[in-house]
């Protein structure tokens, strides 16, 4: 068995994967977290601002697999995001989902495991998103048919 440390002990495996894995890592990250079965295992709204995390993310599968994790989400059904829309549309869209986080994080931390690194206000925690993010895998993906 392999030593884990640092984030690998410390964070949620999922979350470590949607923000500093490589791009398939990334999208089945993104995609799991929408995943019945894992909202069943780990219900609650605290998966929202990681998500919006990923709507940024630079391949457009991670983003529209975020995307649609996101509108699973209760309070984010009516969400609108275009993952193949312009930088500025999908910035504005994207500052959009943070307001409607805004408006609904109350109360998303209460019970949450210590892997899952939200603020006392319910945001992200910067230093390990920021972390995570300088960490990820950016090498190419290439999926032949």
């Amino acid at each position: 068995m392999p030593l884990l440390s640092g984030d690998d002990v410390a964070v949620s495996s999922t979350l470590v994967d949607l923000l500093k894995g490589d791009a398939l890592n990334r999208a089945l990250a993104a995609s799991q977290l929408g995943w019945s079965p894992a909202l069943e295992a780990a219900p609650g709204i605290w998966r929202a601002p990681f998500l919006i995390y990923a709507l940024g993310d630079s391949y457009a599968a991670v983003r529209l697999l975020a995307y649609q994790s996101l509108r699973r989400v209760p309070g984010f059904e009516a969400i609108e995001y275009d993952y193949l829309a312009d930088d500025e549309t999908r910035q504005r869209q994207i500052a959009e989902a943070r307001n409607r986080w805004s408006e609904v994080a109350s109360g998303a931390i209460d019970g949450l495991d210590h892997s899952i690194p939200l603020t006392l206000q319910g945001w992200p925690n910067p230093r390990v998103i920021e972390r995570l993010l300088t960490q990820q895998d950016r090498r190419g993906v290439h999926i032949v048919e």
